[in-house]
């Protein structure tokens, strides 16, 4: 396997000594919560408006 780069862990927190190894372990984290926001947002508002949607008589709407 092929490595590329020197993309650090979040293990590897503990071993930052510079100002610019930070980034190289915080980005990866970043943007792995980017993503999740930008996957489980649209979800949340989606079945939001199915809820808001949905008639008096159906098991989405509750009780």
């Amino acid at each position: 396997m092929r490595r590329m780069g020197n993309v650090r862990r979040c293990r590897d927190w503990r071993t930052v000594t510079g100002q610019t190894s930070a980034p190289t372990v915080a980005a990866p984290v970043l943007v792995r919560l980017g993503t999740l926001v930008l996957v489980l947002g649209p979800v949340a508002l989606g079945l939001s408006d199915l809820v808001d949607q949905a008639s008096f008589d159906s098991w989405l709407y509750g009780d």
